[in-house]
């Protein structure tokens, strides 16, 4: 599958193996402060494989860029999706990565998107604060507290076209 990474969570994880290797996850939390906090209320992460890490490591940035990726799996721990290695530069998503904030159309619920075109991948909040991790279908929508929004797809980029209310 192809997927283009328009932004990641703000929680990053890792874990030094015996062998020498180093796993990466990347998933939602919520910031106070200096710190990320989790606070899964579904939880969920992308998982880096060998190739996305050289990347991860080489230039300190995923995110704006199109990747060959694993099917978004659901298992007893959580929903995990797997970022293998870029794809090539003329490849066309099949799927857009999107964490979104409250901040975005206030807040959202469960039921704030159509599921049918979005997958969840992890959602966290504390309070009033939330951050969301979503695997969508180009020009899916969000329904928030405050506004809707559509991912608008254009070429090898996407954005936001939010309405207020």
């Amino acid at each position: 599958m192809v997927v283009f990474v328009h932004s990641l969570g703000s929680l990053w994880q890792q874990k030094v193996l015996p062998s020498g290797g180093v796993r990466v996850w990347n998933t939602t939390g919520i910031r106070q402060g200096t710190r990320v906090r989790p606070c899964a209320q579904v939880f969920g992460q992308v998982k880096f494989g060998a190739k996305a890490r050289v990347e991860l490591s080489r230039s300190g940035e995923i995110s704006r860029t199109t990747w060959v990726t694993s099917q978004l799996e659901e298992t007893k721990g959580g929903r995990k999706l797997t970022l293998h290695a870029r794809a090539p530069r003329n490849a066309t998503a099949d799927l857009y990565l999107v964490a979104v904030t409250e901040e975005l159309v206030g807040e959202l619920q469960l039921d704030s998107w159509d599921p049918s075109t979005t997958a969840l991948i992890s959602f966290s909040g504390w309070r009033s604060r939330q951050e969301v991790m979503l695997l969508m279908r180009p020009f899916a929508w969000l329904r928030g507290a405050t506004g809707s929004a559509v991912l608008s797809v254009g070429g090898v980029n996407c954005d936001w076209n939010v309405t207020r209310w």
